[in-house]
């Protein structure tokens, strides 16, 4: 398989209409292999008799670790607001996303609890260990966000762009610190693909969230990261971090001047993501009447406030879309780490 064969739109709503900062970032971010359309939210669906007690988000990462919790959070205002219940966020962190994962895995499957997930413990994980869940069962409901994956440096390293950092970690093999969200997470996963496309080799630093991983990075205590652009931005406008590239396939415009690491390594290119997933055996109705009303409540000023603030990309995708796009993900990861010979030690 050819990881580079991917990223070139997102999946459009007919009859909406999207900032141009939304169309610019959509061209350059999103599997274009998925080949997936957005769809028009169907009024006429029925509404079920939901929710008539309080709903439970599982974010599995910590409090306040990223944009799956601050995403969560924003949608769990909202919705108790509109649907008259308490929509709460439970955090339930744990081996890079497994935990929180299985905890609603064994959720009834009755729409009162919902997984809000990056990508590693439905894409993942299941490729470098054995799981307590098969990610497969889950049910798509929608993907919430997508967002750029930033390469930033801690000030304290003395290179500023991809091929110093390549010399660097050549001069000094096995010393170059790179954190990550846990080992098999998106940001592992590119670390070990970029170190085996630069025939480096790297020491893996695992945090809990971008933003022990930032504080650490702007400290000196690791050398580089591939981080979120969402958590990232700040810090690098503020200074606190370096960005060296972007894991983009095409140059982002909310960083002038920041080059891909496509230009040093073709064919490299990845992004963030979130989804909302249901439990196996979720019912089909009740999924896409979920779907709609996320896809609605995305499109809220507030909501579209909160995920530009985090450089993140509104999602809304039909069940359907979203399914087809962790399939391919699955598929697409399961390749890079045969093929890098990534392992979770």
């Amino acid at each position: 398989m050819e990881p580079s064969a991917q990223y070139k739109g997102l999946p459009q709503r007919p009859g909406l209409e999207y900032p141009r900062r939304v169309l610019l970032r959509a061209a350059v971010q999103i599997i274009g292999a998925a080949a997936i359309t957005r769809v028009a939210v169907a009024a006429d669906t029925p509404a079920p008799n939901f929710p008539t007690r309080p709903v439970r988000l599982i974010v599995n990462f910590p409090a306040g670790s990223g944009t799956a919790d601050a995403v969560a959070r924003a949608l769990g205002e909202y919705f108790t607001r509109k649907w008259g219940q308490p929509v709460t966020v439970d955090n339930v962190p744990g081996s890079t996303g497994v935990v929180g994962a299985s905890a609603a895995y064994r959720a009834p499957p009755d729409g009162y609890t919902l997984l809000v997930t990056p990508a590693g413990a439905l894409t993942v994980a299941q490729h470098l260990q054995t799981l307590d869940y098969d990610p497969d069962r889950f049910v798509p409901i929608t993907m919430l966000e997508t967002s750029p994956i930033v390469l930033v440096a801690s000030p304290h390293l003395s290179v500023n762009n991809i091929a110093e950092l390549i010399a660097y970690a050549r001069a000094h093999s096995g010393q170059l610190r790179v954190a990550n969200h846990g080992i098999g997470s998106s940001s592992h996963l590119a670390a070990q693909w970029f170190a085996s496309l630069a025939q480096i080799q790297i020491f893996n630093v695992p945090f809990r969230g971008s933003v022990a991983g930032l504080r650490a990075l702007g400290d000196g205590r690791v050398d580089v990261f591939f981080d979120n652009l969402g958590s990232s931005l700040q810090p690098i406008r503020n200074g606190e971090v370096k960005a060296l590239a972007v894991a983009s396939a095409k140059p982002e415009p909310l960083l002038a001047n920041v080059p891909t690491i496509a230009e040093n390594l073709p064919g490299f290119a990845t992004l963030s993501w979130v989804a909302l997933v249901a439990p196996p055996d979720t019912s089909p109705s009740l999924v896409q009447w979920l779907s709609e009303q996320f896809a609605q409540a995305l499109r809220e000023p507030q909501i579209e406030k909160t995920l530009a603030d985090l450089a993140c990309e509104p999602g809304g995708w039909t069940p359907q879309a979203t399914a087809a796009f962790i399939r391919k993900e699955s598929e697409r990861w399961k390749s890079v780490i045969r093929e890098a010979k990534i392992s979770v030690q």
